[in-house]
Formats: structure tokens, sequence, C-alpha cells
């Protein structure tokens, strides 16, 4: 049975128009109350410690968005990490760890055999190489 409670009961057109209008008025409300909020902090901060001006409602507006377009709009930082190239449910850790544990793996079955069939090759380089890792 289909709930009908308000936003599931319209139709698409109409959930756009109602969500548009919701954010609209979001936006608004937040940009309102930063704005205020701003225009306090500058005029009871600045206009006492550096002897500027005190600002209007719209100055301060002014001054969030010269701060978003100077500073950036959030976490806008490298993303490609968040989203392309991992794998759903493993991390850069577990991916380090199993490879750490298949070189482990390798070098315990073929690794040090092989090491040691080079260091009694006779080779010039393998005790050189030998006496600088220890």
């Amino acid at each position: 049975m289909k709930s009908s409670s308000f936003p599931q009961n319209l139709s698409r057109g109409e959930k756009f128009a109602f969500y548009a209008l919701m954010g609209s008025a979001a936006v608004i409300v937040f940009g309102t109350l930063f704005g205020l909020l701003v225009q306090y902090l500058w005029n009871a901060t600045l206009v006492g410690l550096l002897g500027v001006g005190e600002i209007s409602f719209w100055q301060a507006i002014g001054v969030l968005v010269l701060a978003k377009l100077f500073f950036g709009f959030g976490n806008s930082g490298n993303r490609s990490g968040k989203s392309k190239g991992k794998s759903k449910g493993k991390s850069k850790g577990d991916d380090d760890f199993m490879q750490a544990q298949a070189f482990r793996d390798y070098w315990e079955r073929e690794g040090k055999t092989a090491y040691e069939a080079y260091k009694a090759s006779g080779d010039d380089n393998s005790e050189e190489f030998a006496d600088e890792n220890k």
C-alpha cells in the first residue's frame, strides 16, 4: 500500500518545484543568518581592534562572497581518491597490507633461495650489496 505523506503524493514536476522552493528559502535564511553573523563579528571585533569602519549587511554579504571566491567552497581538495579508483569496502591501508603480505609470502617461497644463489654465483657486486644492506 502506498504512503500518502506530503512529498510522496506529488507528481514529479510538483516535487521539483517544492524542493526548489524549499532550497531557495533555505539559501535565503542561511545567507541572511551568515550575513548578520559576519556583520556582527566585523563590527564587534575589527572596528575596535584595527580601527576600520563598520560595515552594513550587504557589505557583509559581499565579504562572504569574496571569501568564498578567494578561499573556495568547502572541501575542494583533490577528490579523485575519494570517488575514483577505490573499491567498495577496502581502504588504501588494506591494499598496502595485502601487498606487504604477498611480498612476505613470495620472499619465503622464492626470494631467499634466489638471493642465496645470487650470492653464491660469485658476482663481484653481490658481496658489496650484502655489505651495504647489513
